[in-house]
């Protein structure tokens, strides 16, 4: 029995010098992998190539909604009207927006013009809330960063 559990132990301590030399990449089976959901990936496949628009350049149809947002600290973040305009509280500016057209499963791009002539988007997302209000996400800078709102 001591041979057996002996000839385990240089088998085991063999094939991890081996791998060692070689050095052999082995990947554990528990390891993380990005799946996309199907949504991301139509919504991703569908703009490729595709110049995207601006507030000034939309020409599709165009409508609004009345809703306020809240941060993370509930303190009221903005407002969008049912005459076009938004009101963002947590810089004091204003602006005038549209809900222009669908991006992917009850989701809208928002276009975003400020009264001091910069120009930026957003969302609205019906599909993650149970109760029918949608999430606000606006884009912030000129990175991909995203800020996201609850009504």
């Amino acid at each position: 029995m001591k041979k057996i559990i002996l000839f385990i132990g240089v088998i085991g301590f063999s094939l991890q010098s081996y791998s060692q030399i070689y050095n052999l990449k082995t990947k554990s089976a528990y390891s993380s992998i990005n799946i996309e959901s199907k949504q991301d990936y139509d919504y991703r496949q569908s703009h490729q190539g595709q110049d995207e628009a601006t507030y000034s350049s939309y020409t599709g149809e165009k409508n609004y909604i009345f809703s306020s947002f809240y941060s993370r600290d509930y303190s009221l973040a903005y407002k969008l009207t049912s005459d076009g305009r938004i009101i963002d509280y947590k810089n004091d500016i204003l602006g005038r927006y549209f809900v222009g057209e669908k991006m992917y499963y009850k989701c809208y791009k928002v276009y975003i013009r400020w009264d001091h002539g910069g120009e930026t988007s957003g969302s609205l997302n019906y599909g993650e809330r149970t109760d029918g209000k949608p999430k606000f996400r606006i884009k912030k800078g000129t990175g991909s960063g995203m800020s996201v709102y609850n009504p």
